[in-house]
């Protein structure tokens, strides 16, 4: 435990941190700013639905690392695979625990926020009248989409 510990809060790893968490801004900065250009007074909920999905992504990331420290500061790309219950593990695949699991679907279902109020402004732009409507349909879809992939994941193995 103390290696680990040691590897989570080595200068490379908490620089690591800092550039994800600066990214993660970053990004969220322009979901904002085209949210917010294409339909006013929705860019900062985008903003905060984009930054708040990006810290449960990162929080499942970072417990991930823990239960897999070879994971923590990798040479280069690495290409993985997370499985949830896998009957058996190939190469460079990693079994996620439930609680991973579950964050990593609600990570991708407030996704949907910003996803959503993005079509939907982009629908505005012909039928205005019509944003709220295209946005609880995109949203709905969404969720629905990530939900059915719930069972599909652990029925697949």
């Amino acid at each position: 435990m103390g290696v680990l510990a040691t590897m989570m809060s080595s200068p490379a790893s908490i620089a690591q941190h800092l550039a994800v968490v600066l990214a993660g801004i970053i990004l969220g900065a322009i979901v904002w700013a085209i949210i917010g250009s294409l339909w006013p007074g929705m860019g900062l909920p985008a903003f905060i639905a984009f930054l708040v999905a990006w810290g449960v992504e990162r929080v499942n990331t970072i417990a991930l690392e823990r239960r897999h420290p070879e994971l923590i500061l990798s040479p280069g790309w690495v290409r993985m695979k997370l499985r949830y219950k896998p009957l058996e593990l190939g190469e460079n695949e990693y079994e996620i625990s439930r609680t991973e699991f579950i964050r990593g679907q609600v990570a991708l279902i407030i996704f949907g926020i910003p996803l959503g109020l993005f079509v939907a402004a982009l629908v505005g732009i012909i039928w205005p009248a019509g944003k709220w409507l295209v946005f609880i349909a995109v949203f709905t879809c969404w969720v629905a989409i990530m939900l059915l992939g719930i069972p599909w994941s652990i029925m697949k193995e």
